[in-house]
């Protein structure tokens, strides 16, 4: 049995900040804020007794509360799918972490994160099974609205929130006015259409894929990231990949795929696009993250085997 939520992409704290208490009252309302309190469900865990028992995210008020409801004797493995906020290092979720025989992650940025957080004793018990990723190929063969035969660096993501894109605009002036004429940074996902440089129409994930299939690159700028769900999927359509040097995961596959660059200052990142006008290297970059995408990541079979021999072997 599992249940969870989405893994969310956030930003680690120091290692200060991390071993700074909060009042027991504070944690406690921290926690329900997340949402998702379920009593009924912890009836159910207590009447039955399940063989094994997998939560996914760590972080909410199911994952704490349900581990109480579990006998003794039941077997717990923990999908963290998330980490460590600037909210809080809450120590309610201890028990969870202290409890679970397991940890199942997904790269081994996350495997790192992992490892600081639950101790070298327990390290050791982290596997990293990876996941399965692939795209819906309409993506290549319908182009978007307002495509024209400009150079796109696209940028996908949910703008809907309080995610400010101050330096990305500056960015696209930038590229603009002092790299090339045709060079258009933009924005896609829901809430784009809001901002400077959004482009319309592409909340859906199709329409954010027929721009990514055709972009000179995809540019993923947010730190510590645990999947890297959005480079992977430009691998897929042969769009090589700009992301930042903090960017967990995603350097991750820029360097293993060996299907992108990264960068660590906006000099370094004007650097990176420039490079990708050439279209061989543009080109040979593509190939080789698809290739990462496919062998990697692309294969539900081995996924499913590897799974298994994990949880039950």
């Amino acid at each position: 049995m599992a249940f969870g939520h989405d893994a969310s992409e956030e930003r680690a704290w120091t290692e200060v900040e991390r071993r700074r208490d909060l009042p027991d009252f504070v944690e406690s309302e921290l926690l329900a804020s997340e949402g998702g309190d379920a009593p009924d469900l912890y009836d159910h865990l207590r009447s039955h007794p399940y063989d094994l028992i997998v939560f996914v995210g760590y972080h909410t008020p199911v994952a704490y509360c349900g581990v109480r409801a579990l006998g003794d004797d039941q077997r717990v493995v923990l999908v963290p799918a998330g980490r460590d906020d600037g909210s809080a290092w809450l120590r309610l979720h201890d028990d969870l972490f202290e409890r679970a025989e397991g940890f199942l992650v997904c790269t081994e940025s996350e495997r790192q994160w992992l490892a600081q957080r639950v101790g070298a004793e327990k390290a050791g018990r982290i596997e990293n099974v990876g996941f399965v990723i692939g795209v819906n190929s309409l993506g290549q063969k319908t182009e978007p609205p307002e495509f024209d035969d400009k150079s796109y660096v696209i940028v996908a993501g949910d703008w809907n929130g309080s995610r400010s894109a101050s330096r990305l605009q500056r960015w696209a002036e930038y590229l603009q006015e002092e790299v090339d004429p045709d060079l258009r940074l933009r924005l896609v996902g829901p809430g784009a259409e809001r901002l400077r440089y959004g482009l319309n129409r592409t909340a859906g994930r199709l329409d954010i894929c027929r721009w990514v299939s055709r972009a000179l690159a995809l540019l993923d700028p947010l730190p510590d990231r645990i999947i890297g769900r959005e480079v992977l999927e430009a691998y897929n359509y042969g769009t090589p990949v700009i992301v930042s040097a903090a960017g967990g995961a995603t350097r991750e596959h820029a360097e293993d795929g060996n299907g992108g660059l990264w960068y660590r200052t906006d000099d370094e990142f004007f650097g990176a696009v420039e490079a990708l006008l050439d279209r061989e290297l543009r080109t040979a970059l593509g190939q080789q993250g698809r290739a990462y995408a496919e062998e990697t990541f692309g294969d539900a079979d081995t996924y499913i085997k590897r799974l298994n021999s994990v949880l039950f072997p």
